[in-house]
This record gives C-alpha cells, structure tokens and sequence, in this order.
C-alpha cells in the first residue's frame, strides 16, 4: 500500500509558535541586558541621590534606610513623577548583571536558532510506505513481514502508535507511527493491523 505522510500543519503552527515564544524570551534578555537594565541602574543612582539629599536635609539616615518605608516610597514617587523617572522602586544593577543578562539570551536564542533548523529538517521529512515496507522519517525501513505487533496506548489522546518488529539480527524493535505529526500515518497503522489480522488467520 503506497501510503506519503506529510508533516501537518497542526504541527508546524505549534513548533512555529513554540519557536516564537523561545526567541521572544531571548530578545527579552538582551533588552534587559542593553536597554531597560542600564536605564533602571540611572535610575537607582538618583534614587540614592534622592535618599542622600533627604538625609542631608534632617532625614534620620536609619529611617531613610528602613527596608519597606511607606514615607521615602510616597516622597520618590512624587519626585520621579515630576521627573519622567517612573514611580517604581529602581533596583540596583551591576555590569555583572547586564553580562548575565547576555549570555542568558545567548543561550536562548542559540536554543531557538536549533529549534529551527529542526523544524525545517522534520518539514523536509516524510513518513511513507509502499507495498512491502515502512520508510520511517529518520531513514529507519520496517518490513511488513517483520511487524510483530503494535501498541495503541497513545493513539486516541495523542495520535502515536508503536509498531514492534523484528530485524534483521532477530532482536525487537520499535517504530514510531505519529499521526498528529504526519498527516496520513492512521492510513500506514490500518495496513499494519490488517496485515497482523491476516498473520493471525
């Protein structure tokens, strides 16, 4: 039975989607890394300017540094919205945060560039069959006269079957049949379990 199953589309909109998302969270690094970090590290310095000028106007040093002070936090954020600095709290950055920042989306975006490359390698893959084998995506060939059984499990939650075969050396093996991924795979599954019902008879 000469059966091409094609990557879905079902699936490339997921992984395309999955891939955004990776990219994304790098792209959000860098930009805490090159802009919004430095700019909330500006920001701190006038904030502890803005603290040092209070204490230097009578402000008790011990209050002004009292974690949680209502006061100092109503005091900054009327400043800074005079200012266009924001009303939150600017935390402290160092340059060894900006540079954690970087190699953080580094990695990510080296993990998405991966990501793509094997989404177009999977979409350039089928999974297909002809009248006496199976032609796995990965170059793996099962012989239908080799399929011992196959195993369910996962086909109605997630459209995977496993095909269990013996090879050449005699040992049992597993090929994989996804249907969620492969358009066309539940087509190649019923030649393997009429073919088994043909065995049994």
């Amino acid at each position: 039975m000469n059966v091409t199953a094609t990557i879905t589309s079902v699936w490339k909109k997921r992984m395309l989607l999955l891939i955004a998302f990776v990219t994304g969270s790098g792209l959000w690094f860098f930009y805490d890394a090159f802009i919004g970090w430095p700019a909330e590290a500006k920001r701190h310095e006038r904030y502890v300017a803005f603290k040092e000028k209070l204490i230097a106007n009578g402000a008790d040093r011990e209050v002004i540094e009292a974690p949680h002070n209502t006061m100092l936090e109503q005091e900054w954020r009327k400043y800074a919205m005079e200012n266009g600095l924001g009303t939150r709290i600017p935390a402290a950055r160092t340059k060894a945060d900006f540079d954690s920042q970087k190699k953080y989306g580094t990695v990510i975006i080296l993990i998405s560039l991966g990501m793509l490359g094997w989404y177009f390698i999977s979409c350039a893959r089928v999974l297909r069959s002809d009248e006496n084998t199976i032609f796995c995506p990965g170059g793996r060939e099962v012989p239908f006269d080799a399929i011992t059984g196959v195993d369910k499990k996962k086909w109605d939650k997630k459209g995977i079957a496993v095909v269990l075969y013996k090879t050449e050396e005699g040992e049992t093996a597993k090929a994989v049949l996804d249907d969620y991924k492969y358009g066309g795979a539940e087509d190649i599954l019923k030649e393997v379990e009429r073919r088994l019902a043909d065995k049994k008879i």
